[in-house]
């Protein structure tokens, strides 16, 4: 990008701080690109999609195991690429190949609709520059199950600390 003389990300990685006592993870600003252990969170593909010189694909959403959704439903499915295009596969039958346009943000054009099979699934991206092909996968369950209406719900005193009421 010639015509951009620079930028910058202000909080590179999660910090601790005094000013956050309120946040899920107290006294901790999770804004950063990378968890506290350096491990990149999806903003970091981001950034890498559209500032990276070496070939990269990353699928959305490698942290999350389980998905839920109905039998047939379409649901979809994010890539985040630098390349000039992608192509999805979703339990070995392709989606279709999708050419990428970085002014469609933040995946860059890089989105699937996909049905995917009750349980067990393998979701795989591969995508080609300079003649260099990159591949990413993850594998996750989407359960269909539907649940029923709660008995009850109860919440107890777990323990107090300061201002903070612990509760389950």
């Amino acid at each position: 990008m010639e015509w951009l003389p620079g930028a910058a990300q202000w909080a590179f990685k999660d910090f601790s701080t005094p000013l956050r006592p309120e946040n899920p993870v107290p006294r901790m600003n999770q804004k950063g690109l990378l968890e506290r252990d350096h491990t990149p969170k999806e903003g970091y593909y981001v950034f890498q999609s559209y500032w990276a010189e070496k070939p990269m694909a990353h699928i959305y959403g490698h942290t999350w195991p389980i998905r839920w959704g109905d039998a047939g439903e379409s649901k979809m499915v994010k890539v985040y690429s630098n390349c000039a295009s992608a192509e999805l596969w979703v339990n070995g039958k392709s989606c279709g190949v999708k050419q990428r346009n970085s002014q469609d943000f933040p995946v860059a054009g890089l989105r699937w609709m996909a049905r995917f099979e009750a349980g067990e699934n393998h979701v795989r991206v591969v995508a080609k520059k300079g003649g260099v092909e990159v591949t990413d996968e993850i594998r996750f369950r989407y359960q269909t199950e539907k649940w029923g209406k709660p008995e009850k719900f109860v919440l107890e005193e777990m323990g107090r600390a300061g201002d903070a009421l612990y509760s389950v």
